[in-house]
């Protein structure tokens, strides 16, 4: 059984103090994320040659991502941003299904670029 506030009766101290205290407790409020990354059900492979006819030196990357762990991924990190959506009312946000897709994506381009400057080392600015 929750207590109800009658916020007729409060003054506008007692107001901004509730607002506060409310909000202080939705910023605080953390929904358990799942403890399941993509970064070791991808693995990059690369082949190089040079074609004897053109003499052409050619590089072929191999980007292999492990279906089991794709699904796992979705139905566990769709189920917390379905939470956290439902606990946030976050109505700006894209909807669960979408943002696992770009995660997925995502974790899938990290790992390329990784591999890429582990091959071709470049300087970074930030």
């Amino acid at each position: 059984m929750t207590n109800q506030i009658d916020l007729s009766q409060l003054s506008d101290e007692e107001l901004l103090e509730l607002q506060t205290n409310v909000r202080g407790y939705i910023h605080n409020k953390r929904i358990p994320e799942p403890d399941f990354y993509l970064n070791n059900s991808i693995q990059i492979e690369s082949t190089s040659y040079v074609n004897p006819n053109t003499l052409v030196p050619t590089l072929e990357f191999k980007i292999s991502v492990n279906k089991e762990d794709i699904e796992h991924y979705r139905v566990l990190w769709e189920n917390y941003y379905k939470k956290e959506q439902q606990f946030f009312r976050y109505h700006h946000s894209l909807p669960p299904d979408k943002q696992t897709t770009l995660d997925i994506k995502h974790a899938i381009g990290s790992k390329l670029f990784e591999y890429l400057d582990g091959v071709f080392p470049t300087v970074h600015y930030g």
